[in-house]
């Protein structure tokens, strides 16, 4: 067992306090190391125990899921897992037994999905084709990774978070965690940062960009947002209010200006070079409802809001947006109780862990993704994902374009992967739902813990990896990447 000790300065103020060197027990040493346990650190940990590493997976809060369990961010695009002939996709772009399709396949058996094809089912006659959008139960969601992650021999570990990378001549050799147990450090092969902030490549010192933080305008750090749920609606009295924008809008910007709740600024998400997109103040919906009143999860209401602006690596800014955003929340239900019809007996039920993230830094790799690639639907030889620029409804899609193998590895620091929206990225690639989306995440996730395995197996470092033999081993997890189009 290796030894590992440092002396490291905290700044507060102008003032510094040296702590002494430190011997930190060693708890695990292993072939893969997974560095959050989100969508993209599911996906890593599933893919590499399946393919024979000896795998641990680290998670700062008491289950998986991330985004979608931690945040409420329960609604994810899902055009990867269905073909859509129009658009010359004859068959999914991923399948079983890639993580994301698996998952949400189990999901939709168990009643914690809502799929395309239920909404197709459903769809009345004359009506648009069906949704490329799912929602996914977040209980359900939790106790499913960590039914799947349990059936390919990952080991767990909840509640521990990373505070620093042991790096040794440019190479990462492990992590340093604090949890329950005090300091700790695990020892790893490969490891794998699915923090979705690039907690552990920042640790490792490999390079990185974010933009500055700036109340806008367009071309600066993507706002925070809480998700959050409200429960005893009457949604079929509701609906029609809830989703009407101009509607929602009028009356939100109504009682701002009365002073019945607090100011809640608009947004706009994308870059100038794009279309650009303004939200609204809040939004209300039911992820779960089907056409001909059919529903998921009966009686609750879905809100999106309020947003903050802010670096969400920064814990100061996290703390503010985590504050200012949940103080806007009740007068929001006050308001809805009086003026919508079905939801005068509505109540909070749930709000997340945290609110929800978009931008934060993003590690630069081998090849740095670009807003040029997404509109010009750039194929690369090493593709290991392909993703449409926006996957909402099936009218909604602007092309295909592809995730090379090089956005995962980082410049500088061998034996470490990144996937998530942390990959190697400009800012206005992040802007647009993909590529950090989490269907997306959860596949390129799957890419990497696949490519950790296979490195290993090989006994080379991420930049030395035959690429093609690591496309190989995805089209055998049911990716589609028809790189022999190529040119």
């Amino acid at each position: 067992m290796s030894e590992y000790s440092y002396e490291r300065m905290y700044s507060s103020v102008n003032e510094y306090v040296v702590e002494a060197a430190k011997k930190t027990p060693v708890i695990r040493e292993v072939d893969v190391l997974v560095c959050g346990g989100g969508p993209a650190g599911f996906g890593a940990a599933y893919a590499a125990a399946q393919n024979d590493a000896k795998t641990l997976l680290i998670e700062r809060y008491a289950s998986l899921g991330g985004g979608i369990s931690s945040w409420l961010v329960t609604g994810m695009p899902s055009y990867q897992i269905m073909p859509i002939p129009s658009y010359g996709l004859d068959k999914p772009i991923v399948s079983p037994p890639c993580a994301f399709p698996e998952l949400i396949r189990r999901l939709g058996e168990m009643g914690g999905a809502l799929l395309p094809a239920d909404s197709e089912k459903y769809r009345p006659r004359g009506e648009r084709a069906a949704s490329t959008w799912t929602s996914l139960d977040p209980e359900l969601t939790k106790y499913m990774m960590q039914v799947m992650l349990d059936e390919v021999g990952v080991e767990i570990l909840l509640h521990s978070i990373v505070v620093d990378a042991i790096v040794e001549n440019n190479v990462i050799q492990g992590v340093i965690i604090e949890n329950k147990s005090g300091r700790q450090a695990i020892l790893a092969k490969m490891v794998i940062d699915a923090t979705g902030d690039g907690d552990v490549a920042a640790a490792a010192e490999a390079p990185y960009e974010k933009a500055e933080v700036v109340n806008r305008p367009i071309g600066r750090l993507l706002p925070m947002t809480l998700d959050w749920r409200m429960t005893n609606a009457d949604i079929d009295k509701a609906l029609p209010v809830l989703s009407d924008g101009a509607r929602m809008r009028r009356l939100i910007q109504e009682a701002m200006d009365k002073g019945e709740i607090p100011y809640i600024p608009a947004i706009r998400v994308l870059p100038e070079s794009g279309n650009q997109l303004s939200t609204a103040n809040i939004s209300m919906f039911n992820y779960g409802v089907l056409p001909k009143g059919k529903w998921h999860r009966k009686g609750e209401i879905s809100s999106f809001g309020p947003h903050i602006h802010g670096d969400c690596s920064e814990a100061t800014d996290l703390t503010k947006a985590e504050i200012e955003t949940r103080e806007k929340i009740l007068p929001i239900v006050h308001l809805l109780r009086k003026n919508v019809p079905g939801c005068e007996d509505v109540y909070l039920s749930f709000t997340p862990y945290q609110i929800g993230l978009r931008e934060s830094r993003r590690i630069i790799g081998e090849y740095f993704l670009t807003l040029e690639d997404e509109k010009h639907s750039r194929r690369h030889k090493d593709v290991i994902c392909r993703v449409f620029m926006s996957g909402r409804i099936v009218t909604d899609l602007k092309g295909l374009f592809d995730i090379p193998y090089r956005c995962i590895v980082p410049l500088k620091i061998d034996n470490l992967f990144v996937a998530g929206r942390c990959i190697s990225m400009d800012h206005e690639a992040a802007s647009y739902l993909e590529p950090r989306e989490e269907n997306t995440c959860m596949i390129l996730g799957d890419a990497s813990g696949t490519a950790a395995a296979q490195c290993i197996k090989e006994k080379v470092r991420p930049r030395e990896l035959d690429v093609k033999l690591l496309q190989k081993k995805l089209k055998e997890r049911g990716y589609s990447l028809k790189e022999d189009e190529v040119k």
